[in-house]
């Protein structure tokens, strides 16, 4: 009985914190858009160091050094899940700007566009969805399961950015 109260409730806070984050994905508390020199100069590259701040390399090497290596990749892991949320909460505020930036566009557009109001529509579902993905796997990886894959979520942002620099969209 009590195996089953501490699963029930590991789903139940399980749940909770999926449901926090797809809320603060839906509904953020501050969307600034980049002005045009802020898009001008954003970049990926600020987050391609979060593909490596989890690999397993590292982790494995000091796990062969005995038990105080091991103790220093737990602690080491864990600073680095708190780095890699910071790039999540970064990358997160980043897409909310480029949307914010290309819905403003969209308004001002000459020109009616229902294809682009969809396709910014689902941009922020795959969006959220790939930000749950990586939230359930950075949950697991705390459990020491399974590796954190950020490829799809960097692509809707870059999906994102790349349909804004359309010269199509950007002569509004």
């Amino acid at each position: 009985m009590d195996v089953i109260l501490a699963g029930a409730g590991c789903v139940v806070l399980a749940g909770m914190v999926l449901g926090r984050h797809l809320w603060r994905l839906a509904f953020p508390a501050r969307t600034v858009c980049f002005d045009e020199a802020g898009l001008k100069r954003f970049s990926l590259d600020r987050y391609r160091p979060m593909g490596r701040l989890l690999a397993d390399a590292d982790f494995e090497f000091l796990a062969r050094c005995g038990q105080a290596g091991m103790q220093i990749a737990r602690d080491l892991r864990s600073a680095r899940r708190r780095i890699f949320r910071t790039y999540l909460r970064d990358l997160a505020r980043d897409f909310h700007r480029l949307h914010g930036a290309a819905k403003l566009l969209l308004l001002q557009s000459q020109e009616d566009r229902p294809d682009l109001a969809l396709l910014l529509v689902k941009q922020r579902l795959v969006f959220a969805l790939a930000m749950l993905a990586v939230e359930w796997r950075l949950l697991l990886h705390t459990l020491g399961l399974s590796a954190v894959d950020t490829a799809r979520l960097l692509a809707v942002v870059d999906g994102l950015r790349l349909e804004i620099a359309r010269p199509s969209l950007s002569r509004a």
